[in-house]
């Protein structure tokens, strides 16, 4: 049997993919959807373990905005 931390973490995982799909739908080859697709539900996974191991929001909070702002600053490198 299933416990229900392990559901909710599964609905919090499939939330994340979700959201961070919508934006992705925009017109890209084929192969990045697919890519971007499986990150976005492998971090939405790590977030909720996250959640779950730590007993707190904040943990996932904070990893979220790290790797955005990494994300962001690495971009920012590139395109300069």
């Amino acid at each position: 049997m299933v416990a229900p931390v392990d559901l909710g973490a599964a609905a919090v995982a499939l939330v994340f993919w979700f959201e961070s799909l919508r934006p992705s739908l925009l017109p890209r080859p084929a192969s990045s959807q697919g890519v971007v697709s499986a990150l976005a539900l492998l971090v939405g996974i790590g977030f909720a373990w996250l959640r779950v191991r730590s007993d707190s929001l904040i943990a996932p909070m904070l990893a979220h905005l790290a790797t955005n702002s990494l994300t962001y600053a690495a971009a920012w490198l590139v395109s300069q």
